[in-house]
């Protein structure tokens, strides 16, 4: 290569690297911008308020029977949504502690936690409502517990059971 084409080749690396660097103190290289306020919703929420259960059959002979009427509420639905497309669905299971019903409450399936009670039948009128029939989003289904006087409380001693309500909101998919 010639001495004049090496020159040629140095001195354009040197004018590149100079030029690349020569940005002055006040040179504003970037530009920045805030949004608007955004406002996130508050999220969905299902509450279970407990209703205490009263006994509605104590006739000896009979199976015993009790029944609530909790109060299941759903807050903060977005107006965007449709209310036909969701259903409030309502479940019970019976435990033989409070603390095993506090645990169930936390897995998909409370019946087949530790300490559920097949002894005792719990049954939901209207356990499955569409979102759109709730009254301010609040449904009250009646849920009955009931021990058939073929279980373990006709040997003389008394079952003692812990209800765990469960209420989900869940989408509707009946039309689909």
């Amino acid at each position: 290569m010639k001495k004049s084409t090496l020159l040629s080749l140095l001195t354009a690396g040197a004018v590149i690297a100079t030029s690349a660097g020569t940005f002055a103190a006040w040179d504003q290289t970037k530009g920045t911008a805030t949004s608007e306020v955004l406002n996130f919703r508050a999220g969905v929420t299902t509450t279970v308020t407990a209703a205490n259960f009263t006994e509605t059959n104590a006739v000896i002979g009979e199976d015993p029977k009790f029944t609530s009427t909790p109060t299941i509420e759903v807050k903060n639905i977005p107006d965007s949504v449709d209310p036909t497309a969701y259903n409030i669905k309502v479940s019970a299971y019976a435990f033989d502690t409070v603390a095993h019903a506090n645990d169930a409450a936390k897995v998909s399936d409370p019946s087949t936690s530790t300490g559920y009670l097949s002894s005792v039948t719990t049954t939901v009128t209207d356990s499955e409502k569409k979102l759109s029939e709730a009254t301010n989003g609040k449904i009250t289904p009646t849920i009955t517990a009931t021990t058939t006087n073929d279980t373990e409380n006709t040997a003389g001693t008394a079952t003692t059971a812990y209800i765990l309500v469960v209420a989900e909101l869940t989408p509707d998919n009946s039309a689909a």
